[in-house]
């Protein structure tokens, strides 16, 4: 039979190491539990803060990507024509302005308003070419070319005389102005060789006729 002595002070020794040590492994746990939470807490803390940011630059990314693109539209839209509702103005300029060599072409009959009484009259233009023929007195007409002036005001009528019943006026020039009021051409010239243009359409000392569309 064998007896175990036991020490009591050894043993008492024994169980006041097993407690310091299961305290010393408390504690160790206490500091590594709280330095693991401060470690999420700032880890949190750090991923909300790069969350903001990213958040921060995704919004600002997007308001400036707003703001480019409204600009781009705006721009293409002041800068692409409306096909559909063309300005006046724009129309005006897709449009050539036409020649007032084109209203002229025809056959005009009238009156010469300076005779008194008046006279009938007719007028014939085919392109450059012009015939008056006076129908009161037969003996009186004119043949010739012509040229507008039609940046002046009033406008210009520019005729030379090829031929005619009066010899001192063949080759020579006579100015004259002129208007086209809806079917209604007005013509007031001067005599032929005079290089005055007249200033009115009631100038004196000049001859005018009055000539409606045929």
């Amino acid at each position: 039979m064998t007896w175990e002595i036991r020490d009591p002070k050894r043993e008492i020794r024994s169980k006041f190491e097993i407690q310091s040590s299961n305290a010393s492994c408390r504690f160790a746990a206490i500091l590594l539990l709280t330095e693991l939470r401060g470690l999420a807490t700032v880890g949190r803390k750090s991923t909300r803060d790069r969350i903001a940011r990213a958040c921060s630059n995704t919004v600002m990314k997007n308001i400036v990507l707003a703001v480019l693109c409204s600009a781009m539209i705006f721009a293409a839209g002041c800068s692409t024509p409306d096909k559909s509702g063309k300005t006046e103005t724009a129309e005006k300029a897709d449009k050539p302005q036409q020649s007032d060599m084109a209203a002229l072409q025809g056959s005009w009959k009238g009156r010469t308003i300076r005779d008194q009484p008046e006279h009938q009259c007719s007028f014939v233009i085919t392109g450059k070419n012009f015939e008056f023929h006076d129908d009161t007195d037969t003996n009186l007409w004119y043949k010739g070319t012509f040229s507008l002036k039609e940046g002046t005001v009033p406008r210009q009528y520019i005729a030379m005389i090829s031929d005619c019943p009066f010899p001192q006026y063949a080759g020579k020039t006579s100015m004259a102005i002129y208007k086209i009021e809806g079917d209604t051409l007005t013509i007031t010239a001067n005599e032929p060789g005079n290089p005055a243009v007249p200033e009115a359409f009631d100038a004196p000392d000049s001859a005018c006729i009055e000539v409606k569309r045929k």
